[in-house]
């Protein structure tokens, strides 16, 4: 049976840090204390923050997590766990926005950190999601050299470490991006086999992980000028995310331009052959009648 995954906690698992606070809100829990209260509060505006996030309202959630980070350092402090996941959600929110070179110095920021003290097993895997995030700005930012060395050092974890699934899909999909872009194409789709196979295995044939990963497989052959191959991958793509998403999300207004661009090129190609082939033709029945 295919596992239905909602596009909120897909989002959580792959492109940004979920904080899980303490306290389940069992029987016996003094809700009227501050210390609860405080938790509450935190844990909707923490909701707010996903759901803005996911619906594509980037400001809205710029200034949610504006405000949950004061609220983090106040009540945990500045190198508390909960505080450098909220550092990194800020860092994807300007990413997504375009700041991406202020998402950078962020990233860097918590990376500096996690490295500056010993790393906790149970850190492995925020320090892996945050490296994962950085390498993917470099790779924005077009210096694919320093996103390369990163993505190494990632993958290089992930195969010394046990690291969940999801977190191992987007570093794939992620990673093949910037293969792609040094003309390794082979490697991509290597990475992207292997992320395909562990989508499958845990969310099924229907969700944004694989949409986000034919758009991959999209870019892959659009390097390489394959561009009918490109817009069989993005059509795919865009089919599964408006089952999932709002017809509106920035998500899909984004891969509707990339497909008509690829649209407009076919149709300019198509009309260069057609009219290469009417003057080949008028050029060969014009000797044709000059010899006669």
């Amino acid at each position: 049976m295919k596992k239905i995954v909602s596009p909120i906690k897909m989002q959580c698992l792959f492109k940004f840090s979920k904080i899980n606070f303490s306290g389940c809100g069992c029987s016996g829990i003094d809700y009227n204390s501050d210390a609860k209260k405080n938790e509450m509060k935190l844990k909707a505006m923490n909701y707010d923050f996903m759901m803005n996030l996911e619906e594509g309202n980037y400001e809205n959630a710029s200034e949610i997590i504006e405000n949950y980070i004061k609220e983090i350092e106040k009540a945990y402090g500045a190198k508390h766990k909960f505080y450098l996941s909220a550092l990194n959600n800020k860092a994807y929110v300007m990413k997504l926005s375009g700041e991406k070179e202020e998402s950078r110095k962020i990233y860097a920021q918590i990376l500096d950190y996690y490295e500056s003290s010993e790393l906790l097993p149970e850190d492995i895997e925020k320090y892996v999601v945050v490296k994962n995030n950085l390498a993917t700005i470099l790779k924005d930012l077009n210096e694919i050299n320093k996103s390369l060395a990163i993505f190494e050092e990632v993958i290089k974890l992930i195969n010394q470490n046990k690291i969940k699934d999801n977190i191992v899909i987007n570093v794939l999909i992620a990673a093949s991006g910037t293969y792609t872009l040094l003309k390794q194409y082979y490697v991509a789709e290597e990475l992207l086999n292997k992320a395909q196979r562990l989508i499958e295995e845990n969310y099924g044939d229907e969700n944004l992980p694989l949409s986000y990963l034919l758009v991959q497989k999209g870019n892959i052959y659009k390097e390489q000028k394959e561009f009918t191959l490109a817009l069989d991958f993005y059509e795919k793509s865009i089919s599964i995310k408006k089952q999932i998403l709002d017809e509106n999300h920035i998500e899909i207004e984004n891969l509707n331009k990339s497909i008509e661009v690829l649209k407009i090129i076919l149709n300019e190609d198509k009309n260069s052959n057609d009219t290469f082939e009417k003057n080949n033709k008028e050029e060969v029945t014009k000797e044709i009648n000059d010899k006669i």
